[in-house]
């Protein structure tokens, strides 16, 4: 990645950077907003006055490895393992690493001696090896057994410098001499792992020059390209390169081929072109560079491409008009190369532009050259009324040019429907994805004070991080708030990611109730997504942390804009956030949460069948485990109107009031569950429709009353002076055989589901009893008794004694007793 020089610091070697540093802050999810746009994750770094970000490149495993230099005596965060746990001198180099969030320091190392250090930019080649470059005035790095410069030089020499993976060692290092001072600018590895690196230097000796193009120092300020073995252990070539004045090389990139392309700046007037051109014959070269001759102003911008042994220049061209102009960074094409840079001239040449015309005091220009930077294919200015500056640039993954940089302008032009239009400060940062007939997409971030980006780093899905320092005291992610915590005024340092395009969940919108077990549909609507997004489907249990907590997957990865999710028994009676977020990092949550019921049951259903009589009432009732259930009783499957209770109370004088019965039960999440059925009938009153009649019979004979009766369910009980007689329970009581026992009052007890009634009493008279026998027969001795019956005189002959007489009437009831018992 690339340090990118502000234009104040055009005719000097320094390290133009702002004093600010990371200190991470909690990034809470605001659950009152949607989210889901493209500014997807990111964390600021409370200010220190002597701490600074330079530069940030991602790793393989989608963790972030920034670089700076700091004055602070602690770790971030207190985290330990890296190789430098302590502060070594005023001012030292840093590396950290960041999770894949932005949100927390996974490993953090110092580096630097006892004198000033900084690193400015940052790699990671195909090991892992994060490779760190910068400056250092102290004068015993702990340089590594086989370094091509292990020992300082003087001035402000540059370093390089392997990491491992974890920060814990160093796995090589090394001093960039000279006798003066370096200014590593950018570092980038090829396939090979070899290093390259690019700056400026005035240093007129001491500088390595070994296999170099150029090995005598120019002048002023000249540029600098160096290629290192993998591991530094060689220099492979390194040369000076510029003219009388001062030159830099800000960006560089390797193409397919292995050429060295780079985008610098030079006010030399005498800048090396190639293919060299004879100014006075210029017509007769055939072969030559696209502009050989400076332009005028304080600087023009300059294409130089160099073979992949360094040994040549394929090109090297102006680019510029009567202002100054700025080369901030390069990308190569397949069949292009692009130079990106800032201009105050209104005279650059455009071809096919989007913007022919400047519109502020400074704007953007991309230049675009045939692979060999001969020929100009196309140009444009692109801004607005404001000052645009330039920081960086990289090939997008969608083939075109992502651009960032700062603008001042409040017509700075959008495009695209997932960005932000309206300049929020003073200065705020822009994104843009572009070429030079035209822009996708074009975004503004920023708070209501100054906002700047020192570097970005491209990611493979096309998502951008980028750090800078703000004065903001607030950044409004989609869905995260950054917020200030320190004092007014002071600088904060961001991290940032930010993820094209844009996703909207629809339903559930928040605040509904949904039950174990009920389907619900989660919908989602994109602006400029890929067809190829995948997205997942996730909850989080109200209280948890919303950024970097515990989300659980429901579903996913999948494509499409709709999911279905059953939640099961795990969440019942939680609340729950719901988002959908993409594999790029877009997050749209619920605005409320919602709610889930446990599944409704019931847990007492109404009575299988029962009656009701004509003249009562019956109650029928269910119980369901939903305390906050809805009820609609039905009879015969229509609904019973005002019938919403869990009891319903029935009539037998309602019309009609038999049938079948049951009720429909509904949760507040809208599950709907019907209990059982119960057969409620209408019930007959119990009717007595004719009596048993007195009656009289001789002794012998059988004894038989009726009754006659209505009921529902009748029962029929006799009773025989007061009392239940065992088994006689029909309409009929039959005694085979009457005796004089079975004298006296009968009547029978009708019931049924509608009443109890008493029939009328009936007389029951046994008469011819002659004989002592027909009472105790056969134990009693021969007698004889008349009258039978007697009215009040009885006379009694046995021919034996008898001990004991009672006497009853023709009812059964004793009237006198003789003699004992």
């Amino acid at each position: 990645m690339t340090l990118r020089r502000s234009s104040q610091a055009r005719n000097d070697i320094r390290l133009f950077c702002y004093s600010a540093i990371l200190v991470f802050l909690t990034a809470s999810l605001v659950h009152a907003g949607v989210g889901g746009g493209p500014f997807v994750s990111g964390a600021l770094r409370q200010t220190a006055e002597n701490e600074g970000i330079t530069d940030v490149v991602r790793l393989a495993d989608g963790r972030v490895a920034i670089c700076g230099w700091t004055g602070q005596t602690e770790a971030w965060d207190g985290v330990t393992g890296g190789y430098g746990q302590t502060h070594f001198g005023s001012k030292d180099a840093f590396v950290a690493i960041l999770n894949k969030n932005l949100d927390s320091v996974k490993a953090f190392t110092f580096f630097g001696g006892l004198q000033d250090d900084s690193a400015t930019s940052i790699a990671v080649d195909a090991n892992g090896t994060i490779i760190v470059v910068g400056t250092t005035t102290s004068t015993a790095l702990p340089t590594t057994t086989g370094a091509f410069a292990p020992l300082y030089s003087q001035g402000t020499d540059g370093f390089v410098f392997g990491f491992s993976a974890d920060l814990s060692a160093i796995r090589y290092g090394s001093y960039i001499p000279g006798s003066k001072d370096e200014l590593p600018v950018d570092v980038e590895v090829d396939e090979l792992n070899t290093i390259y690196i690019c700056g400026a230097t005035n240093s007129p000796s001491g500088f390595p020059t070994a296999n170099g193009f150029d090995r005598v120092f120019d002048g002023g300020r000249d540029a600098f390209l160096m290629r290192l073995s993998e591991n530094a252990g060689s220099m492979l070539y390194s040369t000076y390169f510029g003219g009388d004045a001062n030159d830099i090389f800000n960006d560089l990139a390797v193409d397919p081929s292995g050429s060295v392309v780079l985008a610098g700046t030079t006010n030399s007037a005498g800048y090396p072109t190639y293919p060299t051109v004879d100014p006075r014959w210029w017509w007769y070269s055939k072969d030559r560079p696209y502009d050989w001759s400076y332009n005028g102003g304080n600087s023009d911008a300059v294409l130089t491409i160099f073979s992949r042994d360094g040994a040549r220049v394929i090109v090297s061209t102006f680019f510029g008009g009567t202002g100054d102009d700025e080369g901030n960074a390069v990308v190569f094409g397949a069949d292009d190369v692009t130079l990106i840079g800032t201009t105050t001239s209104t005279d650059l040449p455009t071809i096919g532009g989007q913007q022919a015309t400047p519109r502020g005091g400074t704007d953007l220009f991309l230049a675009n050259f045939n692979p060999t930077g001969r020929t100009l294919m196309g140009s444009t200015y692109f801004g607005g009324g404001g000052n645009d500056v330039v920081k960086g640039a990289d090939r997008h993954a969608l083939g075109e040019i992502a651009v960032w940089g700062t603008t001042t302008s409040n017509d700075f032009p959008k495009h695209g429907q997932a960005g932000r239009g309206d300049l929020a400060g003073g200065r705020d940062i822009f994104l843009s994805i572009m070429g030079v007939g035209s822009v996708s997409t074009t975004t503004l971030f920023g708070g209501s004070a100054d906002d700047d980006v020192l570097n970005a780093a491209m990611e493979p899905d096309g998502g951008i991080i980028f750090v800078g320092p703000t004065r903001s005291s607030r950044l409004e992610l989609d869905g995260i708030s950054l917020v200030h915590n320190g004092p007014a005024g002071s600088i904060d340092a961001m991290v940032v990611r930010y993820a094209f395009g844009a996703i909207d969940l629809v339903t559930p919108r928040g605040g509904e109730r949904f039950c174990v077990g009920q389907a619900v549909t989660v919908n989602w609507t994109t602006t400029e997504m890929s067809p190829d997004d995948l997205y997942v489907v996730e909850w989080s249990v109200v209280g948890g942390s919303s950024s970097a907590g515990v989300w659980s997957v429901v579903g996913g990865p999948m494509k499409g804009r709709s999911y279905t999710w059953t939640p099961s028994a795990a969440v019942a009676g939680s609340s729950l956030f719901v988002r959908v977020r993409s594999l790029r990092h877009h997050a749209s949550v619920t605005e409320q949460s919602v709610r889930i019921d446990p599944q409704i049951t019931i847990v007492q259903q109404p009575v299988v069948a029962t009656t009701v009589c004509p003249d009562g009432t019956i109650t029928l009732h269910v119980q369901a485990s939903a305390p906050d259930a809805r009820y609609q009783w039905r009879r015969n499957g229509a609904p019973i109107s005002g019938a919403t209770l869990d009891s319903l109370v029935i009539r037998g004088d309602a019309t009609p009031a038999a049938g079948q019965y049951d009720v429909v039960l509904t949760a507040s999440c809208g599950l709907t569950v019907t209990s059982s059925t119960s057969i409620v009938s209408l019930g007959q009153s119990t009717r007595i429709a004719s009596h048993p009649h007195d009656t009289t019979i001789q002794a012998g004979a059988p004894l038989r009353l009726s009754v006659e009766a209505t009921a529902t369910d009748v029962k029929y009980q006799w009773v025989h002076n007061g009392a239940d007689l065992p088994g006689q329970t029909t309409s009929v009581l039959l005694i085979p055989s009457a005796a004089a026992q079975h004298a006296g009052l009968y009547h029978c007890r009708v019931s049924g589901s509608c009443g109890v009634l008493e029939s009328d009493q009936a007389v029951v008279t046994i008469q011819g009893i002659s004989s002592v026998s027909d009472i105790l027969a056969p134990l009693a001795p021969v007698a004889s008794a008349f009258p039978n019956p007697a009215t009040d005189h009885l006379t009694i002959v046995s021919d034996r004694a008898i001990s004991h007489v009672e006497i009853i009437d023709i009812l059964g009831r004793p009237l006198t007793s003789i003699g004992n018992e």
